[in-house]
């Protein structure tokens, strides 16, 4: 979608508030994708392949890094914070968006956190 219709991935972040995007501000679109496909190339193959918690902890660090930046610019593109934690008044969109976002974010987070993480055999 970001690649072929960014217009349509604005409408659905801001609940239609911004219909059109500006030609000369594609490229932003285009960044955006570029690190959406690094997080799925690191889940798909990396992290499939590398068997050192050491590994994974640190790639899902970096990773919550960005899921702060990008829970943080779902709040913004509704408005702030205080628009945001108004779940009554929720789209649809919104609830793709947060569903599609915070159980990744909390899986991270747990590995981070080492939760479920078998003890290191020596």
């Amino acid at each position: 979608m970001l690649f072929f219709a960014p217009e349509v991935y604005t409408k659905t972040m801001t609940r239609h508030a911004l219909t059109t995007i500006e030609p000369a501000s594609e490229f932003i679109y285009t960044e955006l994708l570029g690190g959406w496909l690094h997080f799925a190339f690191t889940e798909a193959v990396v992290l499939r392949l590398v068997d050192d918690y050491r590994v994974w902890r640190l790639l899902c660090m970096g990773m919550l890094l960005s899921d702060t930046a990008y829970v943080h610019s779902c709040a913004q593109a509704l408005g702030g914070w205080g628009v945001w934690l108004q779940v009554g008044g929720w789209s649809v969109d919104d609830w793709v968006v947060t569903v599609t976002t915070w159980p990744f974010m909390i899986a991270r987070l747990l590995i981070v956190g080492g939760v479920g993480m078998r003890a290191k055999v020596e």
